[in-house]
């Protein structure tokens, strides 16, 4: 539990909102578990500080945000021409981003049902090899 609220305090500088979000997941026993895996604090932390020092009321919500802010880093890093603001949600993408993310996706649940949980950048169709942000 120390370490976690370590990590938080040294990433979030301003003591008081370091704070709230340790108060915030003493209430969410769910996330602050999550936090004892370095890959979920940074997306904990990450996340709490794009969305207005907010905390999900959802995992799903969590991850949805996440991906989301993610989405929009690699619009303003791979595709100045666009808008990151313009992405509210998975349905906004730009079309030049919608399919290789649907491709994604179905990777993704096609994962799930057969329990692979991980996929290498070989195993992506030829036309995502090459896309941004996805190996390429």
């Amino acid at each position: 539990e120390e370490q976690i609220k370590d990590c938080i305090r040294r990433n979030i500088t301003e003591e008081p909102k370091a704070e709230e979000l340790i108060q915030k997941l003493k209430q969410r026993l769910d996330i602050f578990t999550m936090c004892y895996s370095p890959l979920n604090m940074s997306i904990v932390l990450y996340v709490y500080k794009q969305d207005e020092c907010q905390l999900p009321t959802t995992l799903t919500q969590l991850y949805y945000l996440y991906v989301l802010h993610t989405l929009k880093r690699s619009v303003e890093n791979h595709f100045k021409h666009l808008d990151a603001d313009d992405i509210t949600d998975f349905k906004c993408l730009p079309d030049l981003m919608q399919l290789p993310f649907n491709s994604l996706c179905q990777m993704a649940y096609s994962g799930l049902v057969d329990d692979q949980l991980g996929f290498s950048k070989s195993q992506l169709p030829q036309s995502l090899q090459d896309f941004p942000g996805c190996g390429g």
